[in-house]
């Protein structure tokens, strides 16, 4: 089982990828898991936004955890997204992923109702109590109705399988909060955020990224680890144009992480995560090619080249 110090690095988002007729496509979820594996990345998880966790059913989820556990356990770190509904269900999901061997699971709260916050430390309390063999991450994501604080992150911290969060948002008070208040715990960001975050504490982040150009963000990684600061931030700070200039604008005309992060990986070349099930659409031919042109043409550090 995972534990809080063992906790670093960049974390890497399995895109779920899927047939053309919308069921769970096995064999290209294990050609990407072994190919984010032979790159170096230091963790994989599954089905989180990205990783269309909305959609995917009890037994895809087994399957999914139980290939992540083949095909990369016991060489990176494996976290499964069990996100669910209701606390019984999530309940399922993590045994299963627990039974299979897979390092830590990361939970979003229970969505569409506001928890109170006892609810929510009941929650996870239920998940460490009937599942006391594997780790669990909370993922930060606006999209559930209740955000932590770091008030409510030194409750959760009592529970000694409780790891650390994944934090979405850029909300640098509460960041350098969550560090002085529970230093213990893993509180890791996103891209955006990486190299500034590690500059106060982090130790890496949860990466969509790594599943487009991997080498790209291991590097900025391993220059904020060494404290090489400048040229980390002028990564940093290349990747975050790309972001704002491209990705922003996507995100602007309704498209979601599992339609912009599969358009873009596909484009990056690094792997192939095909299109994304219903009921989100693939990106509209004219954007898929706009997105094209301005990493081929303004962003191409964004391309994945194979060294050797």
């Amino acid at each position: 089982m995972l534990d809080r110090e063992q906790v670093h690095g960049i974390y890497a988002s399995l895109l779920t990828a899927f047939h053309p007729d919308g069921s769970l496509n096995e064999i290209l979820n294990r050609e990407n898991i072994r190919k984010l594996v032979a790159v170096g990345v230091h963790g994989i998880y599954t089905t989180m936004s990205a990783g269309e966790v909305q959609s995917i059913t009890f037994d895809e989820h087994q399957c999914l955890c139980q290939i992540l556990a083949e095909e990369a356990g016991g060489k990176v770190v494996t976290i499964a997204g069990c996100t669910a509904p209701s606390t019984a269900e999530a309940i399922r999901r993590v045994k299963v992923a627990q039974e299979l061997g897979i390092d830590a699971v990361a939970n979003a709260l229970p969505y569409f109702v506001a928890l109170r916050k006892a609810e929510c430390y009941r929650y996870f309390q239920d998940l460490a109590e009937s599942c006391p063999a594997i780790g669990i991450f909370h993922y930060q994501t606006s999209r559930a109705s209740t955000l932590l604080d770091a008030s409510d992150y030194e409750v959760l911290a009592r529970i000694p399988t409780f790891l650390g969060s994944k934090q979405t948002g850029n909300d640098w008070r509460l960041f350098m909060d969550l560090r002085r208040r529970t230093p213990d715990l893993a509180h890791m960001p996103v891209d955006p955020w990486l190299v500034p975050a590690m500059m106060i504490g982090a130790r890496g982040c949860w990466s969509g990224l790594a599943v487009q150009n991997p080498p790209y963000i291991l590097q900025m990684y391993q220059l904020a680890s060494q404290q090489c600061w400048p040229e980390a931030l002028a990564r940093q700070q290349q990747y975050n144009a790309f972001a704002e200039a491209v990705l922003v604008p996507l995100t602007k005309l309704g498209y979601l992480d599992p339609v912009i992060d599969k358009a873009t990986a596909n484009i990056c070349g690094f792997m192939h995560a095909g299109d994304p099930r219903q009921p989100f659409l693939p990106m509209e031919p004219e954007h898929r090619e706009q997105l094209r042109q301005a990493i081929f043409e303004r962003h191409q550090f964004m391309l994945y080249r194979r060294s050797g």
